[in-house]
């Protein structure tokens, strides 16, 4: 039911006028079925327990006013629970009409009066199913306890006509008592003749007042399929009230705890409850390393894919909204290609000619392109706070921390004839290009492969955000689908080579030629590695209610 409009009239009624506000409501102001609106200042039922949201948000109606132990109380029928008085207001925001005058109380859907009045009624004028009021002049069931107060002020039905104890005896449903034919009255039509087949009292084996029920149990009744009282108990069931009874052989609507009314009690149990979750998702996207250096001209995107293995912690909805806090372990694969055009290296190397005489070597090392790939294996942890709401959205934010399990490099030379390695001798006034004295590239070294970082220890500080919607299952799990992306701000990466170049030259040195190393792109001109990734996320929840 939507009732904002009703919960904006009665506060705005409040704030108007005070003729409309009104406390220290006494509980006889207050009628069995009055629709009622619970205040947002009752932080508690009467029993202890705080309500839940959707108790604010809805219209109740009085199911029973008072009890032994909440003699002022007010049974709510839609939440189960009792509150105070002063708790509830009408819909409207004024005040209720009142009781009947002298301490009389409305009756459920009626006045109260007997429309038969001084007509007396025999067995053959009830059957099963018919609605009825037990009489307020009826002190004592025939079993010989005295009814309890809200006995009086509801409907009942007939649950069964006449037994071997008690021949001439009507079973009561909800209260399970049996009463005489005239200690009841029609609230609102002449009592019917009896049908035969309408009648099913069993007789089991001797035992006697066992019944089978007609109709389902409504909300708030204790009504066995079979009432099978024991030899010597006069033929009532006695069922020990959840509040310590008024009486014996009744039955106190009084729950341990509120109800919500479906479907959205289905809707709520799980996901919007206080729950534990363990996940198993799968994600993928788009993904980079992101270096960051001078010397190099673009990075370009790759993609990864990533296992995610997690637990969450809800601590249940307020309003319509629950909070939770997550961790777990990933597991992955990501890699992103970079590339370095127009290589064009300079550096000076001194050498030793052999003969006790050294000198200066200025290289200059040029090539077309350089395409290098880098991969990893990543093990990542993450620490995010959860939100989501009742309709099914989710939003997860916080940090992850990355380490890379794994790291490996492709990296090729492009234009293999267009690489030249320049060596100018300046104490001699020689320069000489592609020669063994000047270094020599190798086949192998045009397509490397290795380790990038080798020897680094390297992790990563990601900031991490996911959002999308959730769908909860018959079975109380859920699937889930979203976005998610991931940058790094920080990370360990330090780039500790001391090479000059890409394609590193060591110089001649006597009778030993010169030498060529070639190095990772990543490894030479790299300095910070910013981790980024990007993508769509699919994830089974497996959701279990915290136990109260």
């Amino acid at each position: 039911m939507k009732t904002n409009l009703f919960k904006s009239l009665a506060l705005g009624a409040a704030l108007v006028g005070s003729s409309f506000v009104f406390a220290e409501v006494p509980a006889n102001d207050w009628n069995v079925n009055d629709e009622v609106v619970v205040k947002e200042s009752t932080t508690h039922y009467l029993t202890g327990e705080e309500p839940s949201a959707w108790v604010y948000d809805s219209i109740h109606h009085v199911m029973q006013v008072g009890s032994k132990r909440f003699e002022n109380g007010i049974l709510l029928k839609e939440a189960f629970s009792w509150v105070g008085p002063d708790d509830i207001t009408t819909p409207d925001g004024k005040a209720p009409k009142g009781a009947a005058k002298g301490g009389e109380k409305k009756s459920n859907a009626t006045d109260g009066t007997d429309k038969n009045a001084g007509k007396h009624y025999s067995l053959s004028d009830w059957h099963v199913g018919d609605t009825i009021m037990i009489k307020p002049e009826t002190k004592h069931y025939l079993t010989g306890e005295e009814p309890s107060t809200w006995v009086y002020d509801r409907e009942h039905t007939i649950q069964a006509i006449g037994s071997k104890r008690f021949p001439e005896g009507i079973l009561v449903k909800g209260i399970i008592s049996w009463v005489g034919p005239d200690d009841i009255y029609s609230p609102s039509r002449q009592p019917q003749e009896v049908k035969p087949a309408e009648t099913k009292v069993e007789e089991n084996k001797g035992q006697e007042g066992t019944t089978t029920t007609e109709e389902d149990t409504k909300q708030g009744e204790t009504t066995p399929e079979k009432v099978t009282p024991a030899d010597g108990d006069n033929g009532t069931v006695e069922v020990k009230p959840e509040d310590g009874g008024d009486k014996p052989g009744e039955v106190e609507e009084e729950p341990k705890k509120e109800e919500e009314p479906q479907p959205a009690q289905e809707a709520r149990s799980n996901r919007m409850s206080k729950h534990h979750r363990f996940s198993i998702g799968l994600r993928g996207g788009v993904a980079s390393l992101m270096q960051h250096a001078v010397p190099m001209d673009n990075w370009k995107l790759g993609f990864d894919g990533i296992l995610d293995l997690q637990y969450a912690h809800y601590f249940g909805a307020k309003k319509k909204v629950n909070h939770g806090i997550i961790t777990g372990v990933s597991v992955g694969y990501a890699q992103s290609p970079l590339r370095k055009n127009n290589l064009n290296d300079t550096y000076t190397v001194t050498t030793d000619y052999g003969d006790g005489t050294s000198g200066n070597v200025n290289y200059t090392v040029k090539t077309d392109q350089i395409k290098e790939n880098d991969r990893q294996i990543q093990v990542e942890v993450p620490l995010m706070y959860s939100l989501q709401t009742e309709k099914g959205f989710f939003f997860n934010v916080g940090a992850r921390f990355m380490v890379p399990a794994w790291k490996h490099y492709n990296q090729t030379i492009t234009n293999n004839e267009n690489t030249e390695i320049s060596a100018e001798f300046t104490d001699m006034g020689v320069t000489v290009t592609n020669e063994d004295v000047t270094g020599l590239l190798g086949t192998e070294d045009y397509n490397k492969k290795g380790n990038w970082a080798k020897g680094q220890f390297v992790f990563n500080v990601m900031a991490t955000a996911e959002l999308g919607w959730e769908w909860e299952l018959k079975n109380g799990h859920a699937l889930g689908l979203g976005l998610y992306a991931n940058y790094a701000p920080y990370n360990s990466f330090k780039n500790n080579t001391s090479a000059q170049s890409l394609i590193n030259v060591t110089a001649p040195q006597g009778t030993t030629p010169a030498t060529v190393d070639v190095l990772s792109a990543t490894d030479t001109y790299a300095d910070k590695m910013n981790y980024f990734d990007g993508g769509l996320k699919l994830v089974y929840h497996f959701q279990f209610p915290v136990k109260k």
